[in-house]
């Protein structure tokens, strides 16, 4: 194994990591999480999520109630890219 080739699969192993610590620890927040309600857009657009889960996300106006009801997106959306991911290597 190349060196570059250890440091890149030790970088995935550090990413997730720190994947795992923030999704499935039960922390709050996500990493260089700014505006949570960014969240449901970042997820359309990379097809991650369609109209109408979006939509009824943005009916939720809720604030302490946003980070529950993203977590179940986010993960979904981590879980439905690691599977497409795979097929790119």
């Amino acid at each position: 194994m190349t060196m570059s080739a250890m440091n890149k699969a030790k970088i995935i192993a550090e990413l997730e990591n720190m994947v795992a610590a923030r999704l499935f620890s039960g922390q709050p927040l996500f990493i260089g999480l700014w505006d949570e309600w960014d969240v449901p857009f970042i997820l359309e657009e990379y097809g991650l999520l369609d109209e109408s889960e979006f939509d009824a996300i943005s009916e939720c106006t809720s604030e302490a109630n946003a980070e529950r009801l993203l977590s179940g997106y986010v993960k979904r959306a981590y879980f439905d890219y690691r599977k497409a991911a795979k097929f790119l290597h």
